[in-house]
């Protein structure tokens, strides 16, 4: 050891967009340290690490010098950030969430001698440590409880009396209300209104309960807010918020630009009224142990078997590209059957359209999403994100009309 080890951090206060640059000073030649990020929400413990090897110098800097192993490897700046999962005896499917924008993730860094895996431990000696305050919620941003008519949700507004491009934020089956990516939109200079549309306060307890003029209303509320600027609105949304979010583009004409994310491209789940029309999905999906499997035994789509199918799921390699993240067998048998032979059909008002096969694209749902897609988005979301939100911004300022 050369010296006193220091690990410095910059900025220390931060919001989640922003890359955190990591370093580690005072080490000896070519020494080899882990490091670790720890966070702690409720009761939920998340946690990553990376090994490295300081330079001649005895310096490392995270943004400059590869991982040679740990949870990720190469040159990742917030590899430390993406990589966290669910610290050993958490629950399977763990993700990380806040409940109040209001105060921020406190994640702690850390150095320790040598390459070791940390996960799990908590007595490790440490050679530093520091700590980031990870925020949603930028200083000065202004966060309203929204209650006016049918209307529930959370406006966040950028500081300073501007009037500002406005965003209506929503999220997917689970319900309730989520605050996280208004509040950061807010501080990126959107006003914009986390939106709740059913499982929240006095509204629908069911998704199948609810109806487009709903957002409508959502739409008008904010358009005759004084600080906002017209004259479209951007619809944010993920999973059934992004299916909304599609479904206003079409009947609405206040809303001028959409982003839609991991949602199915048309209306799935339960039909969405919206005044004299009955908008409605039939997709359809070969019932289990029909062709192309005639002979593939039912999997029961329960809990229970929904448990199974992710056990299946595993990160072990094998030969084939539909084996390399370990479906196979009667799980991979499920998974085709639900994707290939798909048609869908649309009804308004009773009349239905000829059944259309689906050619491409797949059905959106959690356990394809997130164990297939993710490893293949993550590394350029922030490029992907500031270039589709200047997109966004320049079509809810400009009026730009989104084509029908």
């Amino acid at each position: 050891m050369s010296g006193q080890v220091a690990l410095l951090v910059s900025p220390a206060r931060a919001l989640v967009d922003v890359p955190v640059d990591i370093r580690v000073a005072g080490l000896s030649p070519r020494q080899p340290v882990t490091l670790q990020a720890r966070l702690v929400e409720g009761t939920d413990r998340f946690q990553s690490y990376a090994h490295y090897r300081a330079d001649d110098s005895g310096r490392d800097a995270v943004g400059q010098q590869p991982s040679l192993g740990g949870l990720y490897t190469g040159v990742e700046q917030m590899g430390l950030f993406w990589s966290m999962q669910p610290s050993p005896g958490q629950s399977l499917g763990q993700r990380l969430d806040t409940e109040n924008v209001t105060t921020p993730h406190l994640v702690d860094i850390s150095a320790h001698e040598g390459h070791v895996d940390v996960m799990g431990e908590d007595a490790l000696p440490r050679l530093a440590h520091t700590c980031v305050e990870w925020w949603y919620m930028a200083d000065g941003v202004k966060r309203m409880t929204v209650k006016e008519g049918r209307i529930r949700g959370t406006l966040f507004l950028p500081p300073g009396p501007g009037k500002f491009p406005r965003v209506l934020d929503m999220y997917g089956v689970l319900g309730g209300l989520t605050e996280r990516r208004a509040a950061l939109l807010a501080s990126r200079g959107f006003a914009a209104l986390a939106l709740a549309y059913f499982n929240y306060d006095d509204l629908p307890k069911d998704v199948t309960d609810i109806d487009l003029d709903y957002f409508e209303e959502a739409t008008d509320w904010l358009l005759r807010q004084p600080s906002v600027l017209g004259p479209g609105v951007g619809a944010l949304g993920i999973s059934k918020g992004g299916e909304i979010a599609l479904a206003m583009a079409v009947h609405l004409d206040k809303v001028a630009a959409v982003i839609s994310i991991s949602s199915p491209t048309v209306i799935a789940t339960a039909p969405l009224p919206y005044k004299l029309l009955h908008i409605e999905d039939l997709t359809t999906v070969p019932e289990l142990g029909t062709s192309p499997y005639p002979d593939m035994p039912p999997v029961e789509v329960t809990l229970a078997g929904v448990q199974k199918l992710l056990q299946d799921i595993n990160p072990a390699k094998a030969s084939g590209p539909d084996l390399y993240y370990g479906i196979r067998g009667e799980t991979l048998a499920w998974v085709k059957n639900w994707l290939l032979d798909r048609y869908q059909q649309v009804v308004v008002d009773g009349e239905k359209s000829n059944p259309v096969k689906v050619k491409s694209g797949v059905p959106q749902g959690v356990i394809l999403t997130h164990n297939l897609k993710w490893k293949a988005h993550i590394n350029d979301i922030t490029t992907k994100a500031n270039r589709t939100l200047g997109f966004v911004r320049r079509n809810i300022m400009g009026g730009g009309q989104v084509k029908r």
